[in-house]
């Protein structure tokens, strides 16, 4: 079962929908520290990830953040506004247009009604017990 949590959650901290996107960012990356993965953030959309990767990127609007999921190749990306399904983004880059809370409810597709237009956000992650960079501490892009 999946509990909803927000940024800050799993390594102790505070959160606030007044916080900058790039403080929820933060957040992430701490929490990520916690659970046993290290992760960066930047502001550049990363392609093509290495195969121990993994990136999210997130948004926010003026009442709620949204996160997608990238693939490995950077250009395939998904979300799950709310308990929906997850949905594939039409484009390429997250950084296309506006992201919404669409929705999909018995196969039919709604338009949301929430926008998130901060900066994006991209955290690239990879567990530490795998191949791959094993830092002592990685220093934030941004």
């Amino acid at each position: 079962m999946h509990v909803f949590q927000n940024p800050g959650y799993h390594s102790g901290q505070g959160f606030s929908m007044s916080l900058p996107i790039a403080s929820m960012a933060d957040l992430v990356v701490d929490d990520l520290d916690t659970l046993g993965y290290w992760g960066y953030k930047t502001i550049t959309k990363p392609s093509p990830l290495a195969n121990y990767q993994k990136v999210v990127a997130i948004r926010k609007g003026s009442v709620d953040y949204l996160f997608m999921k990238g693939d490995l190749s950077g250009n395939d990306w998904t979300h799950k506004p709310g308990g929906t399904n997850p949905l594939r983004w039409n484009y390429s880059s997250p950084g296309y247009t506006t992201w919404t809370n669409e929705y999909s409810v018995n196969n039919i597709s709604n338009p949301g009604n929430i926008t998130y237009n901060s900066s994006i956000y991209y955290i690239i992650y990879w567990a530490k017990n795998v191949p791959g960079p094993q830092p002592n501490k990685i220093e934030p892009a941004i």
